[in-house]
């Protein structure tokens, strides 16, 4: 019995053995779609299926045709970027500036999205994608700097239109 998480590489093993998928379907009774998947990646070889091909085909060692999946990686601090754009956290922003957003709005929104970015990427171990996260929590954290700069701003520009407000004379109605 295969690890679980392990993927089998029917593909090479169909090579090594000259047998096409559709024979192998046939042979062993599984629909081509079903032998099709476990190829892409879409389905994980049942240990049945494994014990049968290796005894149709005398094959000792099963395991030499199993691999660990491959890490999840990012190619570049761009696709990080665009994936929180795409993000339905970054499509709320997009859309809200629009209707302009207060600065504490926008802050909780990079929060929470801040906060996503690092659950999703919190098992990384490439340095290049470690320091695609570090960049992109840098700018997260200039955003925030600069959210709290304009709250900071709105609200002395409030109070000025108030101190203005009181030095002007009241109105008769």
């Amino acid at each position: 019995m295969r690890p679980k998480g392990q993927i089998f590489d029917l593909r090479t093993f169909r090579a090594d053995h000259k047998v096409s998928q559709k024979e192998l379907a046939e042979r062993f009774g599984r629909p081509q779609s079903f032998l099709s998947a476990i190829e892409h990646g879409k389905r994980s070889a049942p240990p049945a299926l494994l014990d049968a091909l290796a005894r149709e085909f005398n094959v000792d060692n099963i395991s030499d045709y199993l691999s660990d999946p491959p890490e999840q990686t990012f190619g570049s601090v761009e696709d990080v970027k665009n994936s929180i754009v795409n993000s339905p956290g970054g499509q709320v922003l997009l859309n809200e500036f629009g209707k302009k957003l207060s600065p504490t709005e926008i802050k909780r929104i990079l929060e929470i999205e801040e906060n996503e970015i690092r659950k999703s990427l919190a098992p990384i171990s490439n340095t290049k994608e470690t320091d695609a996260f570090a960049d992109l929590v840098s700018l997260l954290k200039k955003s925030q700097e600069k959210a709290d700069a304009l709250e900071k701003e709105n609200r002395e520009l409030r109070a000025e239109i108030e101190r203005l407000n009181g030095l002007l004379p009241k109105r008769k109605k």
